[in-house]
């Protein structure tokens, strides 16, 4: 199995998926597909029988993948959002001596 080094920097939301291949199968062998986030695995030689199902399943968690990467970006930036407000109302309460819903407001 040969590894490529630029795939384990690529970010889930610009990358395609991956499927390794490989020929020989051992705990080191594993660990790197697991490190490269391969959604597939195909055994060396490749025959065509089970092609399309792993690249059926391989764009499939990749999509996946993505949706579930834009949702923590939205839920990030949410709290983002509500820290801000929170240390808006703390200065707020401290610096006009007001309470919590007040500040809020």
């Amino acid at each position: 199995m040969r590894l490529r080094s630029s795939r384990l920097g690529c970010a889930a939301s610009r990358c395609r998926p991956l499927i390794a291949v490989v020929n020989y199968e051992n705990p080191i062998i594993i660990e790197a597909v697991l490190r490269l986030n391969a959604q597939g695995i195909i055994a060396s030689p490749v025959k065509s029988f089970g092609l399309l199902s792993a690249a059926v399943v391989a764009l499939s968690q990749a999509e996946r993948s993505r949706e579930r990467d834009r949702y923590v970006a939205k839920l990030e930036q949410r709290l983002a959002g509500l820290r801000k407000i929170a240390k808006a109302k703390s200065i707020l309460m401290q610096t006009r001596s007001i309470g919590e819903e007040e500040a809020y407001r």
